[in-house]
């Protein structure tokens, strides 16, 4: 175990004073009431078509055992609702391309934060990633997508896209792709292949370009993670340190923009660099991550990995008070539905007087799809064997959570 530092403990000591205690997690149906929660009428079929797919594409029993538990079928229907079969499939791919990737990406993380090493593992996905999205041309156009969201962004990370030049590094793999497909950087990462089939034949060159960036955010802020833990020696970092990488690390930007897809629409392109888009981007992952945070914290304390729990013990609260950091979280969470009702609220006045009434038809669908991700990855999360919580009993009637530690 890290020595503790004088100012901070490590996530181990942390971690430590919470054996045996309960952590207690309310139902969320209140703070969500506003936001719609539906599940496709797909979702059957959608199961056995995803079902198939584990058992075609996944040869360890232990990995196709493991990717079955996410059912990410389940996540599918209630993200997106209201998307036709063949979207949803598309999806389905693409979540158990994230999934899969995050596991073996643990695995070779070593390898990847090699500060010597002429290719990380993440260059090596973005090549892979860049070329099934049909990105390989010497300047890729700017892709419309929304400004930077984070308090300071990971090294090399692109919401801001711009014209690359012999000074940007992360230009070069992107302008020196061939016709050859290059390797896969992990086995599992073809998986990435037929969602990126699925998804260039229904979007535009700005939809790939702005999905491009998005992943190139995960990747990088993946990295980043295990460095700035690794380089705190185990310490729990402060909120400011740990939302730097954990908004591109949850994946949510990844699949918010993803939604004129998923929703067969077109919503103007000016609207994702306004702030109210930005809000509802930086809420809705704020959203997730803490639900995650808060309901995987026996996975977390496994491994001594630190997420919000740790850090509102840290530095939020006094006598590491666990029912005290539940309820900052549990009114962060009142916040953020506030926060997204609100902005939402203001992207439709923005459209209210434009003469195109499908305009405000798109942007009312664009807006139901971030809604139902919201709503949907609550769900999901209380159903999922991912987190086990009504398989081994710590859900209850009301929706509400008890976790023994």
């Amino acid at each position: 175990m890290a020595p503790a530092t004088s100012e901070r403990p490590t996530t181990a000591q942390v971690y430590a004073n919470l054996h045996g205690l309960k952590l207690h997690f309310p139902s969320l149906q209140s703070i969500l009431s506003s936001f719609p929660t539906e599940l496709s009428p797909q979702y059957g079929r959608l199961c056995e078509i995803v079902e198939k797919n584990i058992d075609d594409r996944i040869e360890e029993p232990d990995i196709r055992a493991k990717a079955k538990k996410i059912n990410i079928a389940l996540l599918c229907a209630y993200w997106w609702p209201r998307s036709s079969l063949e979207r949803l499939v598309t999806m389905s791919w693409f979540v158990f391309w994230i999934f899969v990737w995050d596991d073996e990406a643990e695995e070779s993380s070593t390898q990847d934060l090699d500060l010597d090493s002429k290719t990380t593992l993440s260059e090596r996905a973005l090549r892979y990633v860049a070329f099934h999205l049909g990105l390989d041309p010497p300047s890729p156009p700017p892709s419309g997508n929304i400004a930077c969201v984070l308090p300071s962004s990971p090294p090399t990370s692109r919401r801001h896209h711009h014209q690359p030049n012999d000074s940007d590094p992360d230009s070069l793999f992107v302008s020196s792709l061939s016709s050859k497909e290059p390797p896969p950087p992990t086995k599992y990462s073809v998986l990435f292949k037929p969602a990126a089939e699925g998804f260039k034949q229904g979007c535009t060159l700005t939809e790939r370009t702005r999905l491009y960036s998005e992943i190139q955010l995960y990747l990088h802020s993946s990295a980043l993670e295990v460095a700035t833990y690794a380089g705190g020696n185990g310490t729990v970092p402060t909120e400011k340190e740990y939302w730097v990488y954990r908004r591109g690390t949850n994946g949510i930007g990844f699949f918010s923009c993803l939604g004129e897809f998923m929703t067969e629409i077109t919503i103007p392109q000016y609207l994702f660099q306004t702030e109210e888009m930005k809000t509802l981007w930086e809420e809705l992952a704020k959203n997730v991550v803490i639900v995650n945070d808060v309901l995987s914290l026996p996975k977390e304390m496994k491994v001594n990995w630190p997420g919000l729990v740790a850090i509102d013990l840290t530095y939020r609260t006094s006598c590491h008070n666990l029912d005290k950091a539940i309820n900052l979280l549990v009114e962060d969470l009142r916040q953020v539905s506030t926060k997204m009702e609100a902005a939402g609220a203001r992207l439709r006045e923005m459209v209210a007087q434009d003469p195109d009434p499908m305009v405000k038809k798109h942007v009312e669908k664009y807006l139901h799809s971030v809604y139902t991700i919201m709503t949907g990855h609550y769900e999901w999360t209380l159903a999922t064997e991912r987190y086990g919580l009504a398989k081994r009993g710590w859900l209850k009637s009301d929706k509400s959570v008890a976790i023994p530690l």
